[in-house]
């Protein structure tokens, strides 16, 4: 089930070009299901021009795309990577909630890892040479990309996904009211709030959906199945309040609907890779 969006083209557009005259990299917008929106610059740098004149080459740059949204997605954070051509790559969700609606990408930059440029262009070459591109105008315009440092990629990267936050901040894209994952993570969290149980019964029932049509919107939309997700939400609630209140986490695990403390404990470092008493800790010393 595609998530509906709105785009103001405008604010979208100005937001892009603004990045690309800040960093020089060039950055796209895709929506749920990987489909772009919107980039700037309009065209593809020289590189990848030339690569992508080879239909398998091109065939490989969208499922290079796909995978690295689908890895974001998963994650639910930044992702960085390196594409089946050898560029560095860097994907933010666009996020409402814990709903994703879309992903920004940067790309395609070459990183300074240590190797010398002919060192660099040997691995590049390697992942390329089957292609049917010409390679001398190929690597002609690799001698002309500026290698990037590690440092600078995750900074600029950072920015990106700060550009994120903003464009749902400035309704630049934004959701549609009616959207149905949407009003199903309202409800969940709604139920959490309350302490009341939560079934996918009563899921189904209150949004007049079967299981099938439920399971692949949590799949969709959250990255999961709703189970899971629920759990998740669960999480999510029981930080809020190891963080604010000084309630004892027992009390915590049965507010957030898991009364049974080592099921709790287990799910909450599942989730955030620390038991509950660590989150608290380390949330102490930060204030």
């Amino acid at each position: 089930m595609a998530i509906k969006i709105r785009v103001d083209a405008k604010k979208m557009e100005d937001l892009l070009r603004n990045f690309y005259l800040i960093t020089g990299i060039r950055i796209v917008v895709f929506d749920d299901n990987f489909e772009k929106i919107a980039e700037y610059p309009g065209n593809h740098c020289g590189y990848c021009k030339i690569v992508r004149k080879d239909p398998n080459a091109r065939a490989l740059c969208k499922i290079s795309d796909i995978k690295g949204c689908g890895e974001c997605k998963k994650l639910k954070k930044l992702h960085i990577y390196e594409c089946h051509a050898g560029l560095m790559e860097a994907v933010a969700p666009l996020k409402v909630g814990d709903i994703i609606i879309g992903y920004l990408m940067l790309g395609q930059l070459l990183l300074e890892d240590g190797q010398n440029r002919r060192q660099k262009w040997n691995r590049m070459y390697d992942r390329v040479k089957n292609y049917e591109i010409d390679f001398e105008a190929l690597e002609n315009s690799f001698w002309k990309k500026n290698n990037l440092t590690q440092e600078k990629l995750h900074a600029v990267a950072k920015l990106m996904e700060s550009c994120a936050s903003h464009l749902y901040v400035t309704e630049t894209i934004s959701v549609e009211e009616e959207d149905l994952s949407r009003r199903i993570e309202a409800y969940i969290m709604k139920k959490i709030h309350k302490g009341a149980e939560i079934t996918i019964e009563d899921i189904c029932d209150e949004f007049e959906i079967r299981r099938t049509k439920l399971y692949e919107i949590s799949n969709h939309s959250f990255g999961m199945g709703i189970s899971e997700h629920i759990r998740r939400m669960r999480v999510k609630v029981a930080c809020d309040l190891l963080r604010n209140t000084e309630d004892r986490v027992s009390d915590i695990a049965t507010e957030v609907g898991i009364p049974d403390y080592n099921y709790f404990t287990k799910v909450f470092k599942k989730a955030m890779g620390v038991t509950p008493r660590e989150y608290r800790k380390s949330m102490r010393k930060q204030t």
